[in-house]
């Protein structure tokens, strides 16, 4: 079993992680983006993404929660994740920056709400930045992408 390691970048696609959060005070990375925006650096929109980047590494402090692996390094790319006819680009742009920043994972878990914004998220350019990562990512080895609309995409771990 293990903890993670810093080395590991985990490239969080959401609404922000909560800079001032206890449980992220040893391993938030400061790079962050804002993809809604193209701007640095993160922007915190709303809860979802400190929940998100929590489950996957907040620290084991006693406090709160303890995430699967609190010895990984996260990385905030940041979008309100309000549907709208740029969405898709802007998302695409976050995958594309996180890989191009040292991402080894990449976490995308929001979805199209059981299709009600299935044709804001449905692009080439989405899928086409996820598969990108899948095959340039981590100097060509390629990054782990998870999503929480894996029924829109075909999504490999390699």
């Amino acid at each position: 079993m293990t903890r993670g390691n810093p080395c590991v970048v985990v490239g969080v696609v959401d609404q922000g992680i909560d800079s001032a959060h206890n449980e992220f005070s040893s391993n938030l990375l400061s790079l962050s983006y804002d993809c809604e925006n193209n701007a640095f650096p993160a922007q915190l929109e709303d809860n979802h993404g400190t929940h998100v980047a929590g489950i996957i590494g907040a620290n084991q402090n006693g406090n709160q929660i303890s995430g699967v692996a609190p010895q990984t390094s996260l990385m905030s790319i940041s979008h309100s994740l309000f549907p709208s006819s740029t969405i898709s680009q802007e998302l695409a742009s976050g995958i594309s920056w996180a890989w191009h920043n040292g991402a080894d994972i990449i976490n995308c878990s929001w979805g199209d709400q059981r299709g009600d914004y299935y044709d804001e998220l449905h692009s080439a350019l989405l899928e086409n930045a996820i598969d990108s990562a899948l095959t340039h990512g981590r100097n060509g080895l390629g990054c782990v992408v998870l999503t929480a609309a894996a029924r829109l995409y075909s999504v490999a771990i390699i």
